[in-house]
């Protein structure tokens, strides 16, 4: 069986009552090695409360990789996500 292809990763965002579709910023930055690689900032979640980040061609160089959502709300919530992978 072949490596999986991942070209993206998506994040579901809550607030206190549901999943947010509007009012929702996530921030996303990716870092190999420990050095900042990509950096993106949607300007809303999707419907159904989830945010996709594109890797585009960020997998293509091996390494340590950490990959982490901060999110902000129109109420001031905020909230964090990350994950380590590693690219080899």
């Amino acid at each position: 069986m072949g490596e999986p292809d991942l070209r993206g990763l998506g994040e579901s965002v809550y607030d206190d009552v549901d999943r947010l579709s509007s009012g929702c910023y996530p921030s996303w930055v990716l870092t190999r090695e420990g050095a900042e690689v990509q950096k993106t900032r949607n300007g809303r979640c999707t419907s159904g409360g989830i945010t996709m980040f594109d890797f585009s061609d960020s997998l293509d160089t091996p390494g340590r990789s950490r990959l982490q959502v901060d999110v902000v709300t129109d109420a001031g919530q905020t909230g964090s996500a990350s994950t380590d992978f590693t690219v080899s």
